[in-house]
């Protein structure tokens, strides 16, 4: 989380406080591979 927020604060601050915040409910979706997390991306949609 911290190499992503480190990389990408500069350009998008409202979406890394965000993704701070909401951390607990996003690290979940990780857990999945890449081919279920795009269904769930997709379906979130």
């Amino acid at each position: 989380m911290l190499e992503v927020t480190g990389k990408w604060n500069n350009y998008y601050p409202n979406a890394m406080k965000s993704w701070s915040v909401n951390w607990d409910a996003i690290c979940p979706i990780f857990k999945f591979s890449s081919e279920v997390r795009k269904v769930i991306y997709t379906i979130m949609i």
